[in-house]
């Protein structure tokens, strides 16, 4: 059973801004303008550890496996569009998607914060008790 079938599915969907997304059926119709956003999915799925990060979640595995399909075929794409000589198209999104290798992991960072403030609460409880 899949969890995921279309974009409103994803757990980032809220607050993604990424004109593209792995769970769009017509995601080839869909244009990618340099500097927009990337989805959260697909950058995760670059960067090292990618695999073990993501796989703590059902939904995230799921994600990052439909992910790492989606990144070859849209690196196929840029390939055919370059080889036939087109200017523009799939290649800036490729590179703004392997440019996320190089950068921390969000999902680390949210986890962080999340400890972080759990052991503020902690400590505050621990305080306000007599």
């Amino acid at each position: 059973m899949q969890l995921c079938t279309k974009p409103s599915d994803c757990p980032e969907y809220v607050r993604c801004e990424a004109p593209l997304c792995p769970l769009d059926k017509d995601w080839m119709l869909r244009v990618y303008n340099r500097g927009e956003g990337v989805c959260l999915f697909l950058r995760e799925t670059m960067k090292e550890g990618a695999h073990a990060r993501l796989a703590v979640n059902p939904v995230y595995a799921e994600l990052h496996e439909l992910s790492v399909v989606w990144i070859a075929a849209e690196q196929q794409e840029a390939a055919k569009r370059s080889e036939a000589g087109m200017p523009r198209g799939r290649g800036d999104h490729i590179r703004a998607v392997r440019a996320a290798a190089d950068t921390g992991s969000i999902l680390d960072s949210r986890i962080a914060s999340g400890e972080r403030l759990a052991a503020t609460r902690k400590a505050k409880t621990q305080a306000a008790e007599p």
